[in-house]
């Protein structure tokens, strides 16, 4: 979880969302600044706001989803996992399952087609909480799915 320190910064609970804007313009010196352990860190006059604690591995995979009976596995059972970004590149809709069988009757989700190669519009699924594998399957053709894992 990001941890969130705010020192030297008090606010009486009355301000506007605009003098809140600008409290934090004029605190905020350097905007953002990524140091080399992954640690995404905003500061002003001396004061640490936000800081992301530094992430182990991630992976970026394309995976080719057909009508393979039972389903593609997309990603298996992680429970180091901290992120994970599925999203459907290909022309076909692609029918997700969170568990160990998929089929065209036996589905929990659907990513949708995208309109185009490379258009970027495919149905796409986003958590940071399910740790459990997924599977996937089309009723024609296939599709190509892009899927970022990001672990703690």
């Amino acid at each position: 979880m990001p941890r969130t320190q705010i020192k030297q910064f008090t606010l009486t609970g009355q301000e506007t969302k605009k003098e809140i804007s600008n409290i934090w313009i004029k605190f905020i010196d350097s905007i953002i600044e990524l140091d080399v352990n992954s640690k995404l860190i905003l500061r002003g006059s001396g004061v640490e706001i936000f800081e992301k604690p530094s992430t182990g591995v991630s992976s970026v995979n394309l995976i080719t989803i057909d009508t393979t009976e039972n389903g593609v596995e997309i990603v298996g059972a992680n429970s180091n996992r901290r992120n994970l970004i599925i999203q459907n590149q290909g022309n076909s809709p692609i029918l997700l399952n969170f568990s160990d069988d998929v089929s065209i009757t036996n589905y929990r989700m659907i990513l949708p087609a995208a309109s185009g190669i490379r258009s970027g519009d495919g149905g796409s699924f986003v958590t940071d909480i399910y740790k459990g594998n997924i599977k996937g399957i089309t009723e024609a053709d296939s599709s190509i799915i892009s899927v970022f894992e990001e672990e703690v």
